[in-house]
């Protein structure tokens, strides 16, 4: 299978492109800043540049692919108001899924959020079935744009399109089965929270993910989200 990655020189999608080529397959490596492309010197993949501002450039880098992983959705930076927020994610979001369409994907992976899933109808955390009714009222920027991104990938995945939505997460307080909590305050303060190193190949909590976002593409389930709870 040849699997492209949307923002494969960044954080999250450096590791979902290095478990793609580990599992087997053929990599397209979607980027946007060549000054950045020496994160995927060691990686045998096709690099291409594209930008979620072009469609034409997303259309070109996704020619070819059988699935894609969206690595690179839109998150708050600089202060804006909200509607300026809402705005810009809405704008790259369906520039994204308009170079999706036409093309032959058998799955489209869209990285989300935990923040925009809901508390479970029973006050446990959600499993990840559940989805705000509507816009939540809480008017924090980031919970704003995930909640808008994931409400368009369902959407998506309504009309038709192959969207699943793959959601890291990690597991802290009162529904934390173990105490990472403590492990997590402990390690950041003593400097030893597990991270990747290029230079030792030290494992990390990334690598996780990426294998996490790998598998939504051979498992996923359409029109669905897949919770990906990591401990630490």
């Amino acid at each position: 299978m040849r699997i492209a990655v949307v923002g494969a020189t960044g954080m999250v999608g450096q590791h979902v492109a290095r478990h793609t080529l580990r599992a087997g397959h053929d990599l397209i490596a979607l980027y946007r800043n060549p000054r950045l492309l020496n994160s995927l010197a060691d990686l045998r993949c096709e690099a291409r540049q594209a930008d979620l501002d072009d469609v034409d450039s997303l259309r070109r880098g996704l020619r070819g692919a059988d699935a894609v992983i969206h690595c690179a959705a839109y998150y708050p930076g600089a202060p804006k108001s909200i509607r300026e927020e809402l705005a810009t994610a809405a704008r790259l979001s369906n520039n994204f899924y308009k170079a999706c369409a036409g093309q032959a994907l058998r799955k489209v992976v869209y990285v989300g959020a935990a923040i925009a899933l809901p508390r479970s109808s029973d006050e446990k955390p959600s499993d990840g079935s559940q989805s705000y009714p509507e816009r939540p009222h809480n008017q924090n920027a980031y919970l704003q744009v995930k909640w808008a991104q994931d409400t368009l990938a369902r959407q998506k995945a309504a009309e038709g399109m192959p969207v699943v939505v793959g959601i890291p997460s990690m597991t802290f307080g009162e529904y934390d089965p173990g105490n990472t909590t403590g492990s997590f305050v402990i390690e950041m303060a003593n400097r030893t929270l597990p991270v990747t190193s290029p230079e030792s190949g030290t494992s990390s909590m990334r690598e996780t993910l990426g294998a996490g976002l790998y598998g939504s593409v051979r498992m996923g389930i359409l029109v669905s989200a897949i919770l990906f709870v990591e401990r630490i």
